[in-house]
C-alpha cells in the first residue's frame, strides 16, 4: 500500500483521532500522529503500525490509519444522515392513521383526547393498555395531541424526528466509543435506511420503538462517558436514560447486558480472554469483573421489574398464547428460524409485512425440517465465525448483542400470533451491523481496496449499497400510506391471513364498496369459520346491503360461537327489532346488558328498543344508567329530555326536567347539536313558551341544513307548524338520524364513543 513514512510518536496528539475504515494499531508508546499539510484539515495521513498477533485474524498486519477526520467531517456525516431520513420518511406526513392499533391507541382513546392532566399522568404510569406498559410513549402521544390535535402529519413527523435523533445518537456513540468516524457513519446509515426499520417509523403505533432507540442510544453514549471518566453524576444520567427507555418499550430490558458486552469491546474495561487487540486510545480504565457486575445491579433490577410488569400486562391483557396452542418445542423451533430469518432479511429484505403468522397458528405455514436445519446450520456457522475472529472484539460482541437483545421478542413467551415482526429488529440488528461493517472494512484493508485503483471504487460501492437500500425502503414506506395499501401488500405475501382480509373489508365498507367487502369477509369466514368476529363482520355488511335473512344467520352463528359477545348480541337484537321480532330483539339486548352491565352503548340500544315497543318508563331507567356511566355523552341525556318533552303519556312528561336535560345535552353536543337544539325547542313548547320553541327550532333547522343533515332537518321541519300554532310536540318513537347525519364520530361530545 502507498503511504507516508512512519512517523515518530508524540505525546501531544489527540488520543481519539479516528481513521476512515482503517483500524488503528496498538503500540508500545502513544498512537502515531499523521502529518497535516498546509491549508487542509483533512489530508490523507498513513502510519504503518504492527501489533503482535493474538489469535483469530491478524488485526494489525500491515495495518494503516487511512484518513484522519475532524469534527467538521462528523458534522457533515450527521447532516447527510438527517437529510437521508428526511427524504426517505418525509412523505409519511401525508399518510393516514391506520385501523391497525392507531385508532384504538389514539383517535378512540379518551386519555389521548383529554391531553395533559394529573389524571392522565397517573393513568399512564399505573395502567397497562393493549397489553403494554409504556408511560413515556403515552406522554409523547399526549403532547402531540395537545399541540396539533389529531393531525396524522404531526404524529408521523414525531416518529420521523425521533428516528433521526436516534440515528445521530448511534453515530455519535460509535464515534465516541471506537474513534472510527466513517465506519460509525455506515452503521448509522444502515440503521436510518434499512427497509426492516420502516415499520417502526411509518407506523404511528410503534412510537415506542423510536423512543426506546432514542433513549437507548443516549444511554450508550452516557455509559461510555461514565466508563471512561466515572462519577456519580454520569452514573445517574445513565440510570435516568435507561429508565426512560424502559418506560418507552420493554425491549430495552437487555440493555444492561449490552453495557457488559461493551466493557469487553470496545471499552476494554476487562479482559474476557478473547485476546482482543484494540487501540488503547479508546479503552476505558480497567476494572475487575466483580466491580463491573456490581455497578450494573441497579440497572438489572430495573430491567427485572420492567420484565415482570410487561409479562403481567401481557398475560392479564390476553395477549399471550397458551402452551396448548403453541408448545415449547414449537416456540424453540420458531425462535431458531426467526433468528436466522431476520439475518436473511437484513441481507435481502423481501416479504416485509405487518403480519408474519406463526407457523403453528391459523393461517401460518408450518416449518419444514429443511428450514429448521438450514437455520440451525447458519446460526452455528455464524457463532463459529464469531469465535474464530474473537480477537477482533467486534465479531463476538456484535453477535452476542444480536442474540441477546432479541430474546424478549423471539417468541419464547408467545405474544400475539406473529412468528416474526420487522419492528423487533430495530435495535437487535445494530450489533450484527457493527460486526459486519467493521469486518468488511478490515477485509477490504487486507485485500488492498484502500489503495490504487480501488481507493475510490470501494467507498463508491458502499454508497451504492446504501442507495440501493434506500430505494427498497422508499417502496416499503409507500406500503404504509393507508389501510388499503397496507392490507393489500400483506395479502400479496400471505393470502390466507384472515385478519388482513377482514381489515381490507372494513376499509372497503368505509368506501361504500360493499360487494367487494363481502367477498373479503366471506374469504375470512372460510379461513377462520370458528371465529365469532368473522361472522359478525359479515353479518353487519350483509345487513347494510339489505340481505337481512342471510345477515340474521351470520349474527346467530356469531352468538352461538360466543354467547357472551356483546357486539354480536347487540347486532342480533337490533336486526330482530328491525325485522319486527320485538320480543326476541329485546331479549338479546337484555342478555347483552346482563353480560356487560357497564356497557353504556348497549343500554342505550336497549332503551331505544323499549321506547319502540311502548315501554318508555323502563327505557328511562337504562338511559339514566348510561348517562351516569358516561356523563359527557350527550345522546342518552338528549333522549331523556325528548321523552319528557314529547311523549303522549301525561304521567311521563315533565317539562321542567326536559328543559334542564335539554340545556345540559346542548352543552355537551358536538355533531348532534341540531338535534339537541330541537329537543330544547320541544322542552320550551311543553312549558308553553312557543316563542322560544319556534326560535330554537328555526336555529336547529339552519344548523342541520348547513351540515347537510337531511334526516334531522326533515324531523325539525315537521315540528315548526305545531310550535307556530301553539301546540307542543307529541312523538312516541325514539329518534334515529338518517344515514350520514352523524358527522361527528364522538356522537355528542364523548371522545371515542360512537352511537
Amino acid at each position: 500500500m502507498i503511504g507516508f513514512p512512519a512517523l515518530r510518536t508524540t505525546p501531544s496528539i489527540d488520543p481519539l483521532r479516528p481513521g476512515l475504515f482503517g483500524e488503528a494499531g496498538k503500540t508500545d508508546a502513544t498512537a502515531l500522529s499523521p502529518p497535516v499539510l498546509p491549508g487542509s484539515a483533512n489530508r490523507i495521513g498513513v502510519a504503518r503500525v504492527r501489533v503482535p498477533r493474538t489469535g483469530g485474524i491478524d488485526a494489525s498486519k500491515s495495518q494503516e490509519t487511512i484518513i484522519h477526520t475532524t469534527t467538521r467531517d462528523r458534522i457533515g456525516i450527521g447532516l447527510l444522515l438527517l437529510l437521508a431520513v428526511a427524504v426517505l420518511y418525509g412523505r409519511t406526513a401525508g399518510f393516514e392513521f391506520l385501523d391497525f392499533d392507531d385508532e384504538k391507541y389514539l383517535r378512540q382513546h379518551r386519555h389521548v383526547r383529554n391531553g395533559f392532566s394529573i389524571e392522565n399522568l397517573q393513568w399512564a404510569l399505573t395502567t397497562s393498555y393493549f397489553s403494554n406498559w409504556h408511560p413515556v410513549t403515552w406522554l409523547s402521544y399526549f403532547t402531540d395531541y395537545a399541540l396539533f390535535g389529531f393531525d396524522s402529519a404531526a404524529f408521523h413527523a414525531t416518529n420521523v424526528v425521533f428516528h433521526a435523533l436516534a440515528t445521530l445518537l448511534l453515530f455519535a456513540w460509535l464515534c465516541q466509543a471506537t474513534g472510527r468516524t466513517a465506519r460509525s457513519g455506515v452503521v448509522a446509515a444502515v440503521f436510518a435506511l434499512h427497509p426492516l426499520h420502516v415499520e417502526s417509523v411509518a407506523w404511528i403505533s410503534e412510537r415506542k420503538d423510536v423512543l426506546s432507540a432514542f433513549f437507548g442510544f443516549a444511554a450508550l453514549l452516557a455509559y461510555t462517558s461514565y466508563a471512561r471518566r466515572g462519577g456519580i453524576g454520569r452514573y445517574c444520567v445513565v440510570t435516568l436514560l435507561l429508565a426512560l427507555g424502559l418506560m418507552s418499550k420493554s425491549m430495552l430490558v437487555t440493555l444492561p447486558c449490552v453495557f457488559l458486552l461493551l466493557d469487553a469491546w470496545p471499552l476494554r474495561r476487562f479482559d474476557p480472554g478473547l485476546g482482543i487487540a484494540e487501540d488503547p486510545r479508546v479503552a476505558a480504565p480497567p476494572r475487575s469483573v466483580v466491580h463491573l457486575a456490581a455497578e450494573k445491579l441497579p440497572w438489572f433490577a430495573m430491567s427485572a421489574v420492567t420484565s415482570w410488569a410487561t409479562w403481567r400486562a401481557q398475560t392479564s391483557g390476553g395477549s399471550t398464547v397458551s402452551d396448548d396452542m403453541v408448545g415449547l418445542p414449537h416456540r424453540l423451533l420458531n425462535a431458531v428460524h426467526s433468528y436466522a430469518g431476520y439475518l436473511g432479511k437484513l441481507v435481502w429484505p423481501t416479504d416485509l409485512t405487518i403480519r408474519n403468522l406463526h407457523p403453528n397458528l391459523a393461517g401460518g405455514t408450518p416449518l419444514s425440517a429443511v428450514e429448521v436445519s438450514v437455520a440451525l446450520a447458519a446460526l452455528g456457522a455464524l457463532t463459529a465465525a464469531a469465535w474464530r475472529w474473537r480477537a477482533t472484539g467486534y465479531a463476538p460482541i456484535g453477535w452476542l448483542w444480536y442474540l441477546g437483545m432479541l430474546v424478549p421478542a423471539i417468541g419464547l413467551i408467545q405474544v400475539g400470533h406473529q412468528a416474526m415482526a420487522d419492528r423487533y429488529t430495530y435495535l437487535p440488528l445494530v450489533g450484527v451491523v457493527i460486526a459486519g461493517v467493521w469486518g468488511g472494512a478490515d477485509a477490504a484493508r487486507r485485500l488492498g481496496l484502500y489503495a490504487g485503483r480501488w481507493s475510490r471504487a470501494f467507498p463508491v460501492s458502499v454508497v451504492g449499497l446504501l442507495f440501493a437500500m434506500a430505494v427498497v425502503s422508499w417502496e416499503q414506506v409507500g406500503v404504509w400510506r393507508n389501510d388499503i395499501t397496507l392490507t393489500r401488500h400483506g395479502l400479496s405475501i400471505n393470502r390466507y391471513d384472515q385478519v388482513l382480509h377482514s381489515a381490507l373489508a372494513r376499509e372497503l365498507v368505509l368506501e361504500e364498496r360493499l360487494d367487494d367487502a363481502i367477498v373479503h369477509y366471506e374469504i375470512a369466514r372460510r379461513i377462520a369459520p370458528a371465529k365469532a368476529d368473522v361472522h359478525l363482520d359479515l353479518a353487519e355488511v350483509l345487513a347494510l346491503k339489505g340481505h337481512y335473512e342471510v345477515a340474521l344467520r351470520e349474527y346467530t352463528r356469531a352468538v352461538e360461537l360466543d354467547p357472551d359477545h356483546i357486539k354480536a348480541r347487540k347486532g342480533l337484537g337490533a336486526l330482530r327489532l328491525f325485522m319486527g321480532d320485538f320480543d326476541a330483539g329485546i331479549d338479546d339486548l337484555m342478555r347483552a346488558t346482563e353480560s356487560s352491565p357497564r356497557d353504556s352503548k348497549v343500554r342505550f340500544s336497549l332503551a331505544s328498543a323499549l321506547i319502540l315497543v311502548g315501554r318508555p318508563a323502563e327505557a328511562i331507567v337504562h338511559l339514566e344508567q348510561a348517562s351516569r356511566m358516561l356523563p359527557r355523552w350527550a345522546r342518552p341525556i338528549d333522549e331523556m329530555a325528548w321523552l319528557f318533552a314529547t311523549h303522549p303519556d301525561p304521567d311521563l312528561r315533565d317539562g321542567a326536567r326536559a328543559l334542564e336535560l335539554a340545556r345540559h345535552a346542548l352543552r355537551l353536543a358536538t355533531g348532534r347539536k341540531p338535534l339537541a337544539m330541537a329537543t330544547l325547542a320541544a322542552a320550551h313548547a311543553e312549558l308553553g313558551d312557543f316563542t322560544a320553541a319556534v326560535s330554537h327550532a328555526e336555529r336547529a333547522l339552519e344548523l342541520a341544513e348547513a351540515a347537510d343533515q337531511t334526516g334531522w332537518a326533515a324531523e325539525i321541519r315537521e315540528s315548526l307548524p305545531d310550535y307556530r300554532a301553539g301546540r307542543p310536540r307529541r312523538v312516541e318513537r325514539p329518534r334515529r338520524p338518517a344515514k350520514g347525519d352523524l358527522s361527528d364520530p364522538a356522537d355528542g361530545g364523548l371522545p371515542g364513543t360512537s352511537g
